[in-house]
């Protein structure tokens, strides 16, 4: 019968189906198996990081988190033009002024911006920006690779070591500036390695301006959002341009000249954005300058112990052993040594990621080993140092030999996860309560109360959960210090309504305080720890 199949004609597009299918298999098997395993460690990323996110913002570090949310709060309650809530953004507990900026608020308004279209709670909506910024990172570090010519399938194997790092599951659901920060720095280093790739073969002169501006905006975003973080991506973009002008570069040109066109390229990128970041850096410490108990405290002339620490403090760290105490570190540095050792082709990139890695602790040393999170911005070297000291011996190895390499690169992975599941995931499901004295403080005083408090260093936790704005005495001061009378004479019409004490503090001095501020009833909070006198 005319326009029937026949069952042969069946059988043989059957069969060619399958040959063709295996024969792309065949063809594309690495390929496949590397989006897999890439859309794998994605999944297992996602899920690990959605754990917790309607905690309190107490779990880990509670004094950062609500330092960067009472900002976002104020920006959403807060009357005024939008730019004075930029640049002159609240973090109201060392008394007026209320501003005492640190970093550009671009997350904060970001967070603030979308609670206002969402009518989400403000926690979460922090926690998922933070977490979309840091996915959004693979972007920028898919592309920096691929400049590297690192092939697209490896390239998503560093991707999968980045998804399943416990560092960046862990804080990248905190609501912190972390990932925002390191967003823009990866933006930084792979429009860098774009403007570089260009300059080995003809390129038009319109894609490297457009690289080049695009590489100025997220060194300034980074710059303002982080300074610390941009120090990191400046010094690891540094070694790129080196690793170009003396590895790469196969251009017939005398070496002087080399080293002219880098510095062409690198000056105006890198000298506009530090500018800005310098520039915000000195507006910040202005602003804070008009605050009495801020300008001898928190600006940057007094904070250079504090961030860059100090000589013993390296020598203990990187000779004493504390390089090496965290378990993951460890592991990480020890495999990728091993794998270096052994290794030949990716060998310069591995040891130019170890030193973009060490480079943060080395300059920021106390930071490092007092705040945790601050090895966010530089873990992604790791990640590099490790994937690039694997390829590198995998290229050593023939035949059957790389299959151990992938075996290795699978080993890694689940290292990666055994360390997040003992140290970082049962920390997900302590949901820290919101303290009591935060409680008692906004059911008993009005929405504009201001609130003297002691005992709690300059923390933000209390103010933060009580809605009220605040005086920290981290200092104790007396009431005739003069920086205690020019900070209640600033507060001008706003009175201290009440004051939280502990309970352990000298009658003289907290009888010195009811007299001053007439103070007449007080409650006890229910911890035992605290005293809550009201007027």
């Amino acid at each position: 019968m005319s326009g029937t199949i026949s069952i042969a004609e069946i059988k043989k597009v059957v069969s060619r189906f399958f040959l063709n299918s295996i024969t792309f298999l065949k063809k594309n098997f690495s390929g496949i198996i590397s989006v897999l395993a890439f859309l794998a460690c994605l999944t297992v990323s996602v899920y690990y990081v959605q754990i917790g996110l309607n905690n309190t913002l107490l779990d880990s570090y509670g004094f950062r988190q609500t330092q960067t949310a009472i900002s976002s709060y104020y920006m959403l309650h807060e009357e005024g033009k939008f730019v004075d809530k930029i640049f002159h953004y609240q973090d109201p507990v060392l008394g007026k002024p209320w501003s005492i900026p640190m970093e550009f608020p671009f997350y904060q308004s970001l967070v603030a911006l979308v609670t206002a279209i969402s009518g989400v709670s403000m926690e979460l909506v922090g926690r998922l920006v933070s977490i979309i910024l840091f996915y959004l990172s693979f972007v920028p570090l898919f592309l920096f690779l691929r400049s590297l010519k690192v092939d697209w399938k490896r390239a998503l194997v560093f991707l999968s070591l980045a998804a399943i790092n416990p560092v960046f599951i862990f804080w990248s659901r905190t609501f912190m500036i972390e990932s925002t920060a390191f967003f823009f720095g990866m933006g930084f280093l792979a429009f860098n390695a774009g403007i570089l790739n260009g300059m080995q073969k003809p390129s038009g002169k319109i894609k490297q301006v457009v690289l080049s501006v695009f590489a100025v905006l997220s060194g300034m975003l980074c710059g303002l959002s982080k300074s610390t973080t941009f120090l990191i991506f400046c010094f690891a973009t540094g070694l790129l341009y080196l690793y170009f002008c003396f590895v790469i570069d196969s251009r017939s040109l005398p070496l002087h000249l080399k080293i002219i066109s880098y510095l062409k390229r690198a000056v105006p990128v890198f000298g506009l954005a530090l500018l800005v970041a310098i520039a915000w850096i000195a507006y910040s410490d202005y602003v804070k300058t008009l605050n009495p108990l801020a300008r001898d405290f928190i600006v940057s002339n007094k904070l250079t112990t504090w961030n860059y620490g100090t000589f013993k403090q390296r020598l203990s760290f990187f000779v004493g052993g504390g390089l090496v105490f965290d378990k993951f570190r460890l592991g990480a540095l020890f495999f990728g040594l091993i794998c270096l050792i052994t290794g030949r082709k990716y060998q310069v990139l591995a040891l130019g990621s170890l030193l973009a890695y060490l480079c943060g602790p080395l300059m920021f040393v106390n930071l490092y080993v007092e705040h945790y999170y601050y090895w966010y911005a530089n873990t992604v070297f790791l990640v590099l140092f490790v994937g690039f000291s694997v390829f590198s011996m995998i290229e050593r190895l023939k035949g059957t030999g790389r299959i151990g390499g992938v075996l290795l690169v699978c080993l890694f992975v689940l290292f990666s996860t055994f360390i997040y599941r003992q140290e970082y995931y049962p920390l997900q499901f302590e949901n820290t309560p919101v303290p009591e004295a935060a409680k008692v403080i906004r059911e008993n005083t009005e929405k504009n109360d201001i609130i003297l408090i002691y005992g709690n260093d300059w923390s933000p936790e209390i103010p933060y959960y009580a809605q009220r704005k605040a005086i920290m005495d981290r200092w104790n001061m007396g009431i005739n210090d003069y920086r205690f009378k020019e900070a209640i004479t600033a507060l001008a019409d706003d009175n201290v309504r009440a004051m939280l004490i502990p309970k352990d503090f000298e009658p003289e001095f907290v009888n010195e305080k009811i007299e001053y501020f007439h103070f007449t009833r007080h409650i006890s909070i229910e911890d035992g720890e605290f005293l809550l006198y009201l007027r």
